[in-house]
């Protein structure tokens, strides 16, 4: 699929976009709202796909953020509310299929070097 070029006035503002999404979710993190600092690192990340393309040297770190944030927020939900699932289960499938999206992008990349 081709990627559309985008004005850089216009990517540039749906940059300003994607950090203040980033910026509002760290803050929510330090305020232990893991649930609402997943959903802007989500939007962010979408964002940059849509702005960035797949192959954008970016989406790693961001996916990895997410991650990291999606799973720590399904975590505490199942501690807090035990026997409910549901939403837990949609957000690390959302999470899911993002990075699946993400990675066909990406070269894959050991995370260190193997010795021997």
């Amino acid at each position: 699929m081709a990627m559309q070029t985008i004005p850089g006035s216009l990517q540039d503002c749906k940059l300003d976009l994607v950090r203040q999404c980033e910026a509002e979710a760290e803050v929510l993190v330090a305020q232990g709202r893991t649930d609402l600092a997943a959903e802007f690192f989500d939007r962010a990340l979408c964002l940059r796909l849509s702005i960035l393309g797949q192959n954008h040297e970016s989406l790693p770190a961001a996916a990895e953020v997410l991650t990291r944030t999606a799973n720590h927020a399904a975590s505490v939900e199942l501690r807090q509310h035990g026997a409910d699932l549901g939403h837990a289960e949609q957000m690390l499938q959302r999470t899911l299929a993002l990075l699946t999206e993400v990675s066909a992008g990406a070269a894959i990349v050991p995370p260190f070097e193997q010795v021997g």
